[in-house]
């Protein structure tokens, strides 16, 4: 009962305080659950409790859901005030239709999510490379080391973050034109020591591809598109060549023993789930049904559902290797070729944005939450209940927060901040296709493939900010000169969860 007490406790904060977060502040990329695993690392120093720690990783798998929920929401749903204000005031004056809308939408995101991780767990959880750095560190400075060292170096890590937030409330004004990214450098640097000297070589070639090569592609093609719109079709292009150089791959190894075991395995697992599979074709069918009330065709639905699916693998074997990932960078991919190719209303492609940006995020937060579990020895059964109760928790207070947001401030609050909303907004309305720009992308995917196998990460790094894939390498290249850097990864901690706090301390100041 305390567990479940816990679980719903702190969804429901996180569901708050994140959507708040993602709409006021530049908050960065994704790097783990940040409110839940902050309050319970910072309180297990002080608790002797076998039970305790055993316990702590279903707190932060089920209380993180919230918080995932939050962001998906603050960097998307204002797109709808944007777009149709007149639509969201009529939701503002009728509290129960916000509500229910919002419930909606988490819940068949969340399941959608919930199906597409019960297999990724599968494939990625033993893979060699796939060590999930943010989960690496948060296992090992609740389990591996619980001597007062660790604790003294997290209090200094936590130090660290408050010198540096407050420098930067200092000189804020006078940095910020250079540098609006300054303020993560925290976050940053700690998915960069964790991650380490193995995604320098690849987040340099996408470092070098954003400053150098884009420009060049758009003086040669002379390519009208909007900043975000050329980047992501650009993008698209090179992820085109993944999924090209993946079915050549797939194709030459039809007959490999591995291959062969591993799709009987599939077989399997799908024959041995059919009630798992008729529960799901039921989320399915309520998905369509929400998604087609804002005028989504069924062929939209059923790309939308193909899409998601398709990008939440190659997102998660990013999270996997490097730690970070900006999640609503990918649900452009989704959104372009509707933007492109289909006749829809803006109305319908926020809805599918919403829609995907939930479900890309939540995939992302249950395979760090599932790793973690597995490292700590923790059933995937119990994680997974644990994970509903706060799914359906968030789903029933998001839109009270959301209510709250449009009256407690002044009617222009979203005016004034969803800044990533503002993105989305611009892109639906200004979105311009060109195909020199993708048959660019994917030439310089087929290039990049002769250097280097890693171009997800080459592509991730693309649409990460120069700034953030400046220090990456910095402090990623910094790594390969420290012997035993596990060591050190309460110091880092500390940095990481003082800065969380710190901008957790923004909704009150």
């Amino acid at each position: 009962m305390l567990m479940m007490a816990m679980s719903v406790l702190f969804s429901t904060l996180s569901t708050g305080m994140m959507s708040y977060l993602a709409m006021s502040t530049q908050l960065g990329p994704w790097v783990a659950p940040v409110f839940v695993v902050v309050c319970m690392v910072f309180v297990i120093p002080f608790v002797k409790s076998k039970w305790f720690y055993e316990h702590a990783v279903i707190t932060i798998a089920s209380g993180s859901v919230g918080g995932m929920i939050g962001i998906c929401l603050g960097l998307s749903f204002p797109s709808f005030y944007f777009l149709h204000k007149d639509l969201f005031d009529s939701w503002t004056v009728n509290p129960l239709k916000m509500c229910f809308i919002l419930f909606a939408f988490i819940l068949c995101a969340g399941f959608y999510a919930l199906f597409l991780s019960h297999f990724l767990r599968h494939y990625f959880l033993h893979q060699p490379y796939a060590k999930f750095p943010m989960s690496q560190l948060v296992y090992d400075v609740i389990f591996v080391d619980r001597q007062q060292k660790s604790h003294h170096q997290m209090v200094a890590g936590l130090g660290v973050a408050t010198l540096w937030n407050g420098i930067m409330m200092t000189v804020q004004s006078s940095l910020v034109m250079y540098a609006p990214q300054l303020h993560m450098v925290p976050l940053i640097s700690t998915v960069g020591f964790i991650a380490g000297v193995s995604i320098v070589f690849p987040v340099i070639l996408g470092f070098c591809i954003k400053i150098f090569i884009l420009d060049i592609v758009a003086f040669y093609t002379g390519s009208q598109a909007s900043g975000n719109s050329f980047l992501i079709t650009f993008c698209f292009g090179m992820l085109i060549t993944v999924l090209l150089h993946m079915l050549w791959h797939a194709w030459k190894k039809r007959k490999d023993v591995d291959v062969a075991q591993r799709n009987k395995y599939w077989r399997e697992k799908f024959k041995h789930s059919k009630f798992f599979v008729f529960v799901y074709l039921l989320i399915f069918s309520v998905s369509f049904g929400l998604l087609k009330s804002f005028g989504a065709s069924s062929l939209v639905c059923f790309y939308s559902f193909f899409a998601i699916s398709w990008l939440s693998k190659y997102m998660v074997e990013i999270i996997s290797v490097v730690g970070i990932i900006d999640v609503d960078n990918y649900v452009w991919f989704v959104i372009l070729p509707l933007v492109y190719n289909m006749a829809l209303a803006s109305d319908g492609i926020v809805a599918i944005a919403v829609f995907a940006m939930l479900s890309l995020g939540l995939i992302v937060d249950f395979m760090f939450s599932y790793k973690l579990a597995d490292l700590a020895n923790v059933s995937y059964p119990k994680i997974v209940r644990y994970q509903i109760v706060s799914l359906f928790c968030a789903a029933l207070v998001a839109g009270l927060f959301f209510l709250w947001f449009s009256r407690m401030w002044e009617a222009n609050y979203f005016e004034l901040s969803g800044f990533k909303a503002h993105e989305l907004d611009a892109l639906i309305q200004y979105a311009f296709y060109d195909y020199k720009v993708l048959l660019s992308g994917i030439v310089v995917g087929c290039l990049i493939l002769t250097m280097t196998s890693e171009l997800l990460l080459t592509i991730g790094a693309v649409l990460m900010a120069p700034f953030t894939s400046g220090v990456l390498v910095v402090v990623a290249a910094i790594t390969h000169f420290i012997k035993k850097k596990e060591k050190w990864y309460p110091l880092w901690f500390g940095i990481y969860a003082g800065h969380m706090l710190w901008l957790g301390l923004q909704i009150f100041i």
